[in-house]
């Protein structure tokens, strides 16, 4: 599966040659979303909504509060991502621009499928916190504990607390971590 980055703009332009195609699009505003390209043959498409800042006090010069990405959004984008068909050709990450949300998505998909994230790094600036979050939740193995250690939100053993439906060797915490006992 070929993972691209496309900007609102360049979105619309992507064509039949891209194949069967699945697009998580990205937009500050929950309203403003651009609609599915044209010409493509696009089976499947997440809308997710944020800004994008590296973390909640990025306010500097803004009008209203930044919405950061958040831990639920990823693991929105993480479930959308392990429920594509196989018969998916391209996932497209869009964002207004195509530099940085998109980018940081992209390159955390790219390394949980074996793919090269490095390229996402050189000639886009991914968003730190969204490549962090999306990793974390796509990829269960990013956090190792021992089954002794006490979750800080229940006060309950790691070990006591159910499994990843999607990877049964993996248990969910209750502030929605994954974590490889």
């Amino acid at each position: 599966m070929r993972i691209l980055v496309r900007s609102r703009e360049t979105l619309q332009q992507l064509s039949e040659a891209e194949g069967a195609i699945a697009v998580v699009s990205i937009s500050d505003d929950p309203g403003d979303f651009p609609a599915p390209p044209p010409r493509c043959d696009c089976r499947s498409m997440l809308r997710l909504h944020f800004d994008d800042v590296e973390t909640g006090f990025d306010a500097f010069g803004q009008k209203r509060p930044p919405k950061a990405f958040t831990a639920n959004q990823a693991r929105e984008v993480a479930a959308f991502v392990i429920g594509l068909p196989e018969d998916i050709d391209s996932l497209v990450f869009q964002c207004e621009l195509g530099v940085s949300r998109s980018a940081g998505m992209a390159a955390a998909v790219a390394r949980w499928l074996g793919q090269d994230d490095l390229r996402f790094f050189r000639g886009h600036l991914p968003n730190r916190l969204v490549y962090r979050l999306v990793l974390e939740q796509i990829d269960p193995e990013c956090v190792r504990a021992g089954g002794e250690v006490v979750c800080e939100t229940c006060g309950k053993p790691y070990a006591d607390h159910a499994s990843h439906p999607a990877f049964h060797w993996v248990t969910v915490l209750c502030d929605g971590r994954n974590v490889k006992l």
